[in-house]
């Protein structure tokens, strides 16, 4: 049949109309909008309001501080994003594959995006059907649609010859129509021309990515809980900043009766309301760790470039810390625990089952693996038929040279009803003819002559290989005369065969998969399949993989006739889940987070996507998985390996372990300094800390809290202790009390340092020096002897380069501060004999070290024994 297709002008007045074929919005990249996502945060907002105020009362060289603070940070972010987004952009290029359609009755080939309705596309054995359509010539395609029913045998489809006008005006196409294709689908076998019908979003692949998009993921723990401490220490810092402020005013000489009198003016005046403000600001800028956020994005963003070199794409950078504590992996089966291919396993022939590389030289063997060759397709992308041929290469066999050895007669691709493909050759004399048919076993052995035993014996055999996993073939054949034989009814060959054998096919278990599993479960974790495959396949791979109950299957005609409540309690020692639908999958998750378990979800397939996207965190296959279920996903494997879920898993522990040193970090600094701004002015003591030295304080030792401890190796129990409990607050007292315990060491060890300076009659600018300098020793030392490790490890700074190089530059930076002239006038420092700054470093850096060393050790200890 000649087809016309649409004309040039018609497709791009619908390309205009309908838009491009993609199921998601292409995201814009936007550097303002960027910027602006992290300016608004709350502690961003305050620094800049800072700046201003800073600016007003003419103190420029702070406001260039606070700039530089803050420039940076938003460059750091802007350019992972566009780092991420050129990376998911390759993928889409990737899915935005060619493909043959007929315009004005010539065919080209075109992007599969700029298919409209309308068009007639051609497909073949191996293409990826581009949008929903209906197949309009005789010859049909035999579809894989196990990316998007979760149905892993492929679909025989048939044409359809009337008005397609009906199908036009259904808001939804029927799955189960044999005269129906569905785009992200695969041509596994034949070959056929298709009219589209709908394109993008309005496809069946479109209606699940739409119910992605209604799916909210709100924030994550850790964001929460840190726009909680932000927005409390804001509030804190409001009313000692105001109280602070009060205080230095009327202490500076305001008075209140000119207030009483209504004289604004003259009040403001009789007090100082420079020196007031300043203090008040050191307070604000003390009192609230504007870092936080900082050090959050950093980590994540330095950790999502570590996790990318192991071959995993993070599109969204919080759920590497989820992911680190999530207690419960829902995995598939096909192409994560498996390689996604199918593979000869056993055969079994007269009466033995014969394992791959067992085979016998007999020429009994060698008809019937050419029986297993001729009965499919000569070319034909189908899983079970690639595997055939591979074995028989293996074997020593040439299946073209079979093919060549027997001219084809009449053709009968598979029956979805029958079960059975059948071929039909000529062979041997002008009239005699060959059939070899392959299916089902039940269905080759029901079109089989044999006695009742035999039928038994066979049906035991066949069994006994599903019952292993295995996906299990029938082969037969015949010997049939020409005129017996009607090439358009497949009934006229396939009755009275003789029975050959079965072929038992497995999808290999990827190699790292089982250790992978068992360090899963080494570090508390449960692994849930859930799968579209049949309940003895999903046995046996949970059982080759190592998967706790495995024996315990619940099915997808299971669940409909269960409550929420009966399952959610079924959830509790159920691991083993087959034949289940997209929606099925979606409440299996929901239901897991109900019984308060953090839950990651992987998946390939257009049918996983809501799944994904409701779990704490999605992970989607970046070679095998379709673009709806990237898009959904947090996490792309971009090798498509289970083992690759628990290496992201170690980094996000190792991520949260040093993030949560880090927090604590900032923790101890600013409560020292907050401490030190508050506590000295209201003793009556020249002021020790002004606002350009809180800046400096964390602008030298910031560093070491962000790049020092993200780059600090694993703890060696990382992955043999459980994740942490949906219960347990980031920020609780209990992680951050020993920080709490440095950060008053630090306040006594300065303060100490300050006065007895300045009771030795030294000038204030030279204890402010020493105490200043005591300071940063200290915070050197407790960053040392608070790293993993035993002692001599912690001290050995070079198992942490980059965390060496810090310290050095922090030394540097703090000689070229008190000892440059210029500088020192900057900071109000003063240079120190040899001898003070020694003895300051000495006693400092000793005094922390004990003191770490005790509370370090005794608390470890003591949550040891707890534990």
């Amino acid at each position: 049949m000649k087809y016309q297709g649409l004309s040039p002008k018609t497709a791009k007045a619908r390309l205009k109309q309908y838009g491009p074929n993609r199921i998601a919005k292409k995201r814009s990249f936007s550097f303002l909008k960027q910027f602006w996502d992290v300016v608004k945060e709350p502690t961003f907002s305050l620094l800049i309001g800072i700046a201003i105020l800073y600016a007003i009362i003419g103190e420029l060289k702070e406001v260039f501080i606070l700039l530089f603070a803050i420039i940076p940070i938003g460059g750091i972010q802007l350019f992972q994003n566009i780092k991420v987004d050129r990376t998911l952009q390759e993928l889409r290029q990737l899915m935005d594959h060619t493909v043959k359609v007929i315009r004005d009755g010539k065919e080209r080939r075109i992007p599969s995006s700029k298919i409209v309705p309308g068009d007639v596309v051609y497909v073949t054995a191996g293409d990826k059907v581009p949008a929903d359509g209906v197949v309009r010539s005789k010859q049909a395609p035999r579809v894989d649609e196990s990316l998007l029913t979760g149905e892993s045998r492929p679909v025989q489809k048939q044409q359809f010859a009337g008005d397609i006008g009906s199908y036009r005006e259904q808001e939804k196409l029927d799955t189960d129509n044999q005269s129906l294709v569905f785009g992200g689908s695969f041509v596994v076998e034949g070959e056929g021309f298709v009219e589209i019908l709908k394109t993008g979003r309005d496809t069946k692949y479109g209606e699940i990515g739409e119910l992605v998009q209604t799916i909210d993921e709100g924030d994550n723990r850790l964001q929460r809980e840190l726009q909680m401490l932000v927005r409390r220490l804001f509030m804190f810092s409001f009313v000692l900043t105001f109280a602070m402020f009060v205080v230095v005013f009327f202490d500076t000489g305001a008075n209140l009766g000119l207030l009483a009198e209504g004289q604004f003016v003259a009040f403001f005046a009789s007090g100082d309301v420079v020196e007031a403000l300043l203090l008040a600001l050191t307070m604000a800028i003390a009192s609230i760790p504007e870092e936080l956020p900082v050090v959050f994005s950093v980590f994540l963003i330095i950790g999502a470039r570590r996790i990318a070199t192991q071959n995993a794409l993070v599109r969204n950078m919080t759920s590497i810390e989820s992911l680190g504590s999530a207690n419960v992996i829902c995995v598939d089966k096909t192409g994560t625990l498996t390689e996604g291919s199918l593979s000869v396993s056993h055969v079994y022939h007269d009466g033995t089952v014969i394992e791959r590389g067992e085979e016998p030289q007999t020429e009994s063997f060698r008809s019937f693996l050419k029986n297993t060759i001729l009965a499919g397709e000569r070319y034909s992308a189908d899983p079970i038929e690639r595997a055939n041929k591979e074995y028989v290469k293996e074997y020593g066999l040439d299946p073209e040279v079979i093919y060549e050895e027997y001219p084809i007669f009449a053709d009968f691709a598979f029956d979805q009803k029958k079960k059975l493909i059948s071929h039909v050759y000529s062979v041997g004399e002008e009239d005699e003819l060959q059939v070899f048919v392959g299916g089902a076993p039940e269905q080759v052995l029901k079109f089989c002559t044999l006695t009742e035993e035999r039928r038994v014996k066979l049906r035991e055999e066949y069994r006994e290989l599903s019952g292993h996993g295995y996906r299990v073939v029938g082969y037969a054949r015949r010997t049939i005369a020409q005129n017996e034989v009607d090439p358009d009814d497949r009934n006229s060959v396939e009755y009275d065969l003789e029975f050959v054998g079965f072929v038992a096919m497995s999808d290999p278990i990827r190699e790292a998969v089982p250790q992978a599993v068992k360090t899963a479960y080494q570090a508390g974790m449960r692994l849930i399949m859930i799968t579209g495959d049949g309940p003895d396949i999903a046995r046996s791979i949970g059982e080759e993989v190592g998967i706790d109950g495995h024996q315990e299957v619940l099915t997808g005609r299971d669940l409909p006739n269960m409550s929420d409540d009966a399952l959610r309690k079924k959830l509790g020692s159920v691991n083993m889940f087959a034949r289940i639908l997209p929606e099925q999958k979606y409440r299996l998750v929901r239901l897991h987070q109900e019984r308060g378990n953090s839950v990651g979800m992987t998946g390939d397939g257009v049918n996983d996507a809501p799944a994904i996207k409701s779990a704490d965190v999605g992970i989607a296959m970046g070679d095998r998985g379709t673009e709806v279920a990237r898009e959904a996903a947090d996490i792309i494997l971009l090798d498509d390996n289970f083992a690759t879920i628990v290496s992201t898993i170690r980094n996000g522990r190792r991520i949260y372990d040093n993030l949560k040193k880090s927090l604590g970090y900032l923790i101890l600094i600013h409560l020292a300094m907050f401490a030190l701004a508050f506590f000295v002015p209201l003793l009556g003591l020249p002021v020790l800390l002004f606002p350009i030295h809180i800046i400096a304080l964390e602008l030298i030792l910031d560093p070491l809290a962000v790049l020092g401890f993200e780059n600090e190796p694993p703890r060696s129990d990382l992955m043999k202790r459980p994740p942490r409990s949906q219960k347990e607050h980031f920020l609780s007292f209990h992680n951050i009390r020993p920080f709490v315990i440095y950060g008053l060491f630090l306040t006594v060890m300065a303060f100490t340092w300050y006065v007895g300076i300045l009771r030795l009659s030294f000038a204030e600018e030279v204890a402010r020096t020493v105490a200043f300098s005591a300071i940063v020793i200290g915070q050197l030392v407790i960053v040392m002897f608070t790293r993993n490790g035993n002692i001599k490890e912690r001290v050995n700074l070079m198992t942490n380069k980059l965390m060496a190089i810090l310290f050095g530059l922090t030394l540097g930076l703090l000689l070229i501060a008190i000892s440059v002239p210029s500088v020192a006038d900057v900071f109000k420092f003063s240079a120190l004999p040899g001898v003070l700054f020694i003895f300051m470093v000495a006693i400092s850096g000793g005094a922390s070290a004990m003191v770490t060393l005790l509370v370090h050790d005794v608390i470890g200890f003591t949550q040891k024994a707890n534990t």
